[in-house]
């Protein structure tokens, strides 16, 4: 899965690179966006310290194993140490799954639900209307018509909370005179702002829309 642009990856992009398992194209475009994205990094931290740890206790399973093995064990000792590499095996699983469930768990909630589709219309005046309305907790389509504003390949895109801090921002490109983009998180209720300018640089706002989330 290739990140986007100016959009933060996925978490299973990070848990696959962090896996060693991620192959281009997504492999080079996760790269280049951790060397510009101080929050993906520390996400990436704190996955590399998980899977380290998995690891290293794993290893000390093992190691565990083969010093116990070593010792001439007699009766009902046997039979226990020759069935210590099945429970070794079944606790690397077990961590394996453990693994897992950890990363899905910190999806955001509905990542896997479909996108609601939302359409921010501006009125005269580039002012906008009295505010889209859009559901809590669920992955969004942003839809902007970009009637009577200058054509340019690019726009930056940017959705802020209540007292204009941002909370995510992308580098969006125009279709047919339309932009429909997925911001990489879902929101939870309240009212936000969404902000298009026509520079990466943010210094020139050409609409600014509501949004409430329910």
């Amino acid at each position: 899965m290739q990140p986007d642009r100016g959009q933060h990856p996925e978490e299973d992009a990070l848990e696959l690179y962090s896996l060693g398992l991620l192959s281009d194209p997504g492999l080079s475009a996760l790269e280049e966006h951790l060397l510009a994205c101080p929050e993906c990094q520390q996400r990436l931290e704190e996955m590399d310290s998980y899977v380290r740890a998995m690891r290293d206790a794993a290893a000390k399973l093992r190691e565990e194993s083969v010093a116990e093995q070593s010792v001439s064990p007699r009766g009902w000792q046997a039979v226990l140490l020759r069935l210590r590499p099945a429970a070794v095996a079944l606790g690397i699983g077990a961590m394996l799954v453990g693994l897992l469930w950890l990363v899905a768990s910190r999806r955001p909630a509905g990542s896997e639900l479909a996108p609601v589709a939302i359409s921010l219309q501006a009125i005269r005046g580039g002012e906008s209307a009295a505010g889209a309305r859009a559901p809590a907790d669920r992955p969004l389509l942003l839809e902007i018509d970009l009637a009577g504003l200058p054509s340019q390949p690019e726009y930056a895109l940017e959705v802020a909370g209540p007292t204009g801090e941002p909370l995510w921002n992308a580098v969006v490109s125009s279709v047919n005179g339309r932009i429909r983009v997925r911001p990489g998180r879902t929101f939870t209720p309240g009212a936000y702002w969404v902000r298009l300018f026509s520079d990466g640089g943010k210094t020139d706002l050409l609409r600014e829309f509501g949004l409430r989330v329910e």
